[in-house]
């Protein structure tokens, strides 16, 4: 979501304008609606046995409803986690502005973001330090930003990387239809631009596009000379100068010798955001730093030709288990199908899920990366089934200190009550 796209919402909240329409009613809009009351005009849902019910208090209307509405004069906030269908949906109708749900809940810490991320960039303009600092790991170093180019942020973004690592090799993997104008702003602050067609198929939220985008990079940096590499989003940037000298200090002080029995060459330091604990084999996709073949190999899955059904109800009937072990989920289906891919057992248990994470991983907290997603800047507080893997908690993984008695038994009654509650 555009910044400009968020400070209209802001401006319709609160001192009135467009009408604010919500799409959706299952257990999403539950989820985000409660935590941020918006005065919602009514709400829509593709489901007809929901229509003329109400939620909250707020009419439940068919689409039809808010299709007859002028693009100019409505924003539609998205309550489900299949906001790229809808969205798909509402294009064919005309240009309508969309947000998603927890951009709604994230809207004012969003816009301070932006605010930080640009003072801290005007400061690096003025002093930039690192300039004369060679890191030890040399024009060894690249990095790989792969995603659209989003005109509020990936060109200071870029242009902050080549600032904090000025002889690292980066290279940005973008689409064919990039606008030439913006392409112009980014080439200075890169080694190479790569544009690649898109995939026929996007996947369920778009993980196909997010496996050619990366892999065309890594590829194209290994040819560069690239070993080490770090791998970001367009929407995302870190801040840690000191990346590139403290990657292999760190990685030394793990023993590898299992990441290596299985053919890497190292381990793969993820942050914590969105490497859950209780959701198997969801390991952050965000970003990711290790040497580039272990890199290479984990984003060399193949396109994901499946149909993931964008009905609320069925997904929240889908066992919590199979969302991880068949991949349901894009970070589900890119860590899954890697570990299949070097011979580790997937055995479909949480147990593994964290066996995986203590033998062939580094998770690390995000202070460590100093690094922020534009799009999900301040994640919520999540639910308990969303709880992520703090370094602390990866520590206690890595040398296999086991919990005392009460700890154990609530963290055994912890995970028996998330599935059941899922």
């Amino acid at each position: 979501m555009t910044v400009r796209a968020l400070e209209i919402l802001l401006e319709s909240t609160l001192r009135g304008g467009r009408k604010l329409v919500g799409w959706g009613t299952g257990s999403t809009f539950e989820r985000y609606f409660t935590r941020m009351h918006i005065r919602l005009e009514y709400l829509v849902d593709n489901d007809p046995e929901r229509w003329g019910d109400s939620r909250h208090g707020i009419p439940v209307m068919d689409p039809g409803t808010l299709l007859a509405e002028s693009p100019d004069d409505v924003v539609v906030i998205i309550y489900s986690a299949f906001a790229t269908d809808i969205k798909r949906q509402l294009e064919s109708h005309g240009p309508y502005l969309v947000v998603n749900a927890e951009d709604v809940s994230l809207a004012p810490d969003s816009l301070a973001v932006v605010e930080r991320f640009d003072s801290r960039f005007d400061a690096l303009t003025r002093t930039p330090e690192s300039a004369t600092r060679v890191p030890a790991i040399g024009k060894r170093a690249g990095i790989v930003v792969q995603g659209p180019v989003l005109e509020a942020s990936t060109p200071k973004v870029l242009a902050q990387l080549r600032i904090l690592y000025p002889t690292a090799t980066i290279v940005l993997s973008t689409w064919v239809d990039t606008a030439a104008d913006l392409l112009d702003l980014i080439r200075p602050h890169c080694d190479a631009v790569l544009q690649t067609a898109p995939p026929s198929f996007g996947g369920g939220w778009n993980r196909n596009y997010q496996l050619v985008s990366t892999l065309a990079g890594l590829e194209h940096a290994k040819s560069l000379g690239v070993e080490v590499v770090l791998k970001l989003r367009s929407d995302a940037v870190i801040g840690n100068a000191e990346l590139f000298d403290l990657y292999p200090r760190v990685a030394a002080t793990y023993d590898d010798r299992v990441a290596r029995s299985f053919g890497m060459r190292g381990r793969l330091f993820i942050p914590e955001t969105y490497t859950k604990k209780y959701i198997m084999y969801h390991y952050a996709d965000i970003l990711m730093l290790g040497h580039i073949d272990d890199v290479i190999r984990y984003w060399e899955t193949p396109s994901d030709s499946r149909s993931i059904t964008s009905s609320d109800s069925s997904w929240g009937e889908t066992p919590l288990s199979r969302i991880g072990t068949d991949g349901l989920l894009p970070e589900c289906h890119f860590a899954t199908r890697f570990l299949q891919r070097i011979g580790w057992p997937v055995q479909g248990t949480i147990e593994d899920s964290w066996s995986a994470l203590r033998d062939l991983f580094v998770v690390m907290d995000d202070s460590w990366f100093d690094g922020f997603w534009f799009k999900r800047p301040h994640p919520l507080q999540p639910a308990p089934v969303d709880e992520t893997v703090k370094h602390h908690f990866w520590q206690s993984l890595y040398h296999n200190v086991p919990l005392n008695r009460h700890a154990e038994k609530a963290e055994r009654d912890n995970v028996a009550s998330i599935i059941k509650d899922w």
